[in-house]
């Protein structure tokens, strides 16, 4: 179903969940929010990545959520832990990334004819430890904000930057785990980790443990 390569074990989890109404009213219904895109199990390399480009389009529609994130990760620079962008264009692209000192999410907006941006928000310095497992939210609420869990506790809140999710990505035709592809051989943030689950979740500002 999905693209696996492996020889650096990374195994991923990832559920993505619509922000439509009645989802939500599902959800509460139920106690338990209805994923759209479930992966396990994949074994990726380093350097490697796994493709979600069949959920590009249910991908693109989301304006606000949390992204839930655990990982074991090696390695000493700006890394990829999940990535939607137009591959067309050398700045389009949404991703939520660490390195050994810092936590945040790049939202780059780039359309042809008019004038770029970029959400850039980071928490720093946190201490992420080499061969640990840590849990990252990132939390995103039209009306409230940013929130930026690690390990369950609040490293960042900001009310200040605009309010945009994946939908703000111009046209993208690409998703996905453990690099950020972009035009013309651009960093792309390679992964180098393991145990990696990635979940997008409906309640904004519900505290990660």
């Amino acid at each position: 179903m999905f693209r696996k390569m492996g020889l650096f074990g990374l195994s991923i989890l990832l559920t993505l969940i619509t922000f439509h109404q009645t989802s939500q009213v599902n959800a509460e219904s139920s106690g338990k929010p209805e994923p759209i895109v479930r992966v396990e199990n994949q074994q990726i390399s380093d350097g490697n990545y796994t493709n979600l480009n069949a959920r590009v389009d249910e991908l693109k529609e989301l304006e606000e959520g949390t992204i839930i994130v655990r990982f074991r990760y090696t390695g000493s620079s700006i890394m990829s832990l999940f990535s939607l962008s137009n591959t067309n264009l050398a700045d389009s692209h949404f991703h939520l990334y660490i390195t050994p000192t810092s936590v945040g999410s790049e939202n780059r907006y780039e359309k042809p004819g008019e004038e770029k941006e970029n959400i850039h928000i980071k928490a720093t310095p946190v201490d992420l430890k080499e061969g640990n497992v840590h849990t990252l939210a990132m939390v995103v609420d039209k009306e409230k904000g940013y929130k930026y869990f690690l390990d369950g506790e609040l490293i960042k809140k900001d009310t200040e930057s605009p309010r945009k999710f994946l939908s703000n990505i111009y046209n993208p035709n690409n998703a996905q785990l453990g690099r950020t592809e972009r035009a013309s051989g651009g960093n792309p943030y390679l992964f180098s980790g393991i145990s990696v689950f990635l979940k997008f979740t409906m309640n904004p500002f519900q505290k990660i443990h």
